[in-house]
């Protein structure tokens, strides 16, 4: 650990020689005027951050001024990203309907010691010219003193696990709000990106690389998102016919952590990554950046990080306790494409988006009373208002694809059925789409 620090010492000395060259090909360009990159970093990111003006909180109450603006977003995150308790019986539920699990060899694999060999490979593989974490110490300033570096920072890792707990600089991140669509008053249109320091994403990448290695033995074939050799056009056939397109609300940042960790118990990993996992995220903390300025820690209680390499994989394995049940379930009939040897298919998934490829009212409400479970078990909610049916044109559909017609397909006459089994699962807001 004081290797680090006395690196870091050095690119912040004005008078370094080799300081000045580090900090030029890290592209810091104040250096002349005796300024510190972190305050280059913070100029950089505020300057580039997008303004909020006005935001409309869910009391419909109007927040224009800055100091109003900075709480709300504040008051937000905090409630966003605290813990809320699951409800057992339905974890229990949703657990019980995993059925892959890792083998003996590749658990062990996964909880072998980090080697110096995998964090310089994961140094390696991330792109430079990338804004860095509140440090301000970008990816070429360690490719720059990587000989120095890698052996204390190597120990600064090996401490970590063994406490549990990273050192306070590598634990806090930065929020970023980018807008997605939508009203832009409306908090829930904007993506919390958090910026991690190097040092942060250097370990966990080396968790996302060996990860990557046993993801398909865990995660069914309807996940095509971080998954080596399935790719988002596998699926895009079947879902131009989606009949349930489920939207979960702030997924990312509303996974419970101990369904998560309850789920890695499920699926045979070892005790040692999943100390890794802890590691991560014990009393980690972020900070957002609002029109320049930036709020109190938020601690993160809940969810996994967007901006960190290892969440994607983290997160669909978080959501493939809702995919199995659904894929379990006899009651829910799917469709059954040709060359699928008379199988069917009940959904696809790429990351948060699920699209059920459904054959009747039966599989509608069955589909939805899992999703609610599901809900209850893994701190996510639906968003009602993005979540929606498609009525299928089924000749359409058996022309294409030559598909089976089941004898309860819905009909133009049965659509009212349709709606009413939605509304009494307390759905009523999704959108009815009729092509």
């Amino acid at each position: 650990m004081n290797g680090i620090l006395t690196w870091q010492g050095r690119l912040h000395d004005p008078v370094g020689g080799s300081s000045r060259g580090a900090v030029i090909r890290s592209r810091i360009q104040h250096f002349e005027e005796n300024e510190k990159c972190t305050r280059y970093f913070f100029r950089k990111l505020f300057r580039s951050t997008t303004t909020i003006n006005k935001l409309i909180n869910e009391k419909g109450e109007e927040k224009c001024e800055e100091q109003q603006i900075l709480t709300e977003i504040y008051d937000y995150y905090k409630n966003l990203y605290r813990h809320q308790a699951a409800q057992e019986d339905e974890m229990v539920e949703l657990l019980m309907k995993l059925t892959n699990k890792l083998t003996h060899t590749e658990k062990s694999r996964l909880d072998q010691e980090i080697t110096i060999n995998e964090i310089t490979e994961a140094l390696i593989s991330m792109k430079n010219n990338k804004t860095p974490g509140l440090d301000g110490l970008p990816k070429e300033f360690y490719t720059t003193f990587w000989e120095s570096l890698k052996a204390p920072l190597l120990q600064v890792y090996r401490e970590a696990l063994s406490e549990e707990k990273l050192p306070n600089s590598m634990n806090q991140g930065m929020i970023s709000l980018l807008y997605k669509k939508g009203e832009k008053t409306d908090l829930k249109n904007w993506r919390p990106l958090t910026l991690l320091g190097v040092d942060v994403k250097i370990i966990a990448k080396v968790l996302f690389f060996r990860l990557q290695t046993v993801i398909t033995t865990i995660i069914g074939k309807e996940q095509t998102c971080g998954v080596k050799g399935r790719r988002m056009t596998d699926s895009l056939a079947l879902i131009r016919d989606a009949i349930l397109g489920i939207d979960l609300e702030k997924a990312f940042d509303s996974v419970n952590h101990e369904f998560l960790e309850r789920i890695l118990d499920h699926l045979n990993f070892g005790e040692t990554f999943k100390r890794w996992i802890r590691t991560l995220y014990n009393e980690c903390s972020s900070v957002a950046v609002v029109n320049g300025t930036i709020t109190l820690p938020l601690a993160i209680k809940a969810g996994v990080r967007q901006g960190c390499p290892l969440s994607p994989l983290l997160f669909i394995i978080a959501i493939e306790p809702l995919a199995c049940a659904i894929r379990e379930n006899k009651m829910i009939k799917g469709i059954t494409p040709p060359g699928n040897e008379g199988k069917d298919i009940k959904l696809t998934i790429y990351m948060d988006d699920l699209t059920l490829l459904l054959a009747d009212n039966v599989s509608i409400s069955e589909s939805l009373k899992i999703s609610e479970k599901f809900t209850k078990a893994s701190g996510m909610k639906v968003n009602k208002q993005k979540s929606e049916i498609l009525y299928i044109n089924w000749r359409e559909i058996r022309e294409n694809w030559g598909l089976i017609e089941k004898k309860d397909t819905i009909k133009h006459n049965s659509i009212i059925n349709l709606i009413k089994s939605i509304k009494y699962l307390g759905f009523g807001d999704l959108k009815v789409m009729l092509p």
